[in-house]
């Protein structure tokens, strides 16, 4: 879920006063990094890497998520396996649409592919929230699989 407060780097407490003061700075900041032709070029170079830097990590938590559904005992949690990898897998082609998408945006911009640049960010963003989700249920059903075959051996 997006954080408004911390997008704005104000308290839930504080006063419309100060929230209304965070959010001219953060728009003035924005448009004077948008307007000057150096900083944006920059900033545009700086968001692709990002995301070609986060298309990796999550190729490589697909890689071991296939690794780990692939090559141990089937059980009674392979079907919350089975659908991480699957939310994995869409992620990463929905990530994989998106680095082709930053690589075909040119240096001064054009409106339609931004639209569809924020689309699939949007939708990165909301998979990456689903994965974290699953990974989490992955990682508490391991320890309890492992928890059961140790007692499984000890009895």
């Amino acid at each position: 879920m997006f954080d408004c407060y911390s997008t704005l780097g104000v308290s839930p407490c504080a006063e419309e006063k100060t929230i209304k003061e965070a959010y001219d700075r953060l728009i003035a900041n924005a448009y004077e990094l948008l307007i000057d032709p150096t900083r944006r070029r920059e900033y545009d170079l700086s968001v692709k890497q990002q995301y070609l830097g986060t298309q990796a990590r999550f190729v490589e938590a697909q890689k071991e998520m296939h690794r780990v559904v692939t090559h141990r005992p089937h059980g009674p949690h392979d079907a919350i396996l089975w659908e991480s990898h699957g939310t994995m897998t869409q992620l990463a082609q929905t990530m994989t649409r998106l680095v082709r998408e930053l690589k075909a945006i040119p240096d001064e911009g054009e409106r339609e592919r931004q639209k569809e640049f924020d689309s699939l960010r949007r939708r990165v963003e909301y998979l990456q929230g689903h994965v974290t989700h699953d990974a989490n249920r992955i990682h508490d059903l391991r320890s309890k699989l492992e928890q059961e075959e140790k007692k499984a051996r000890n009895a």
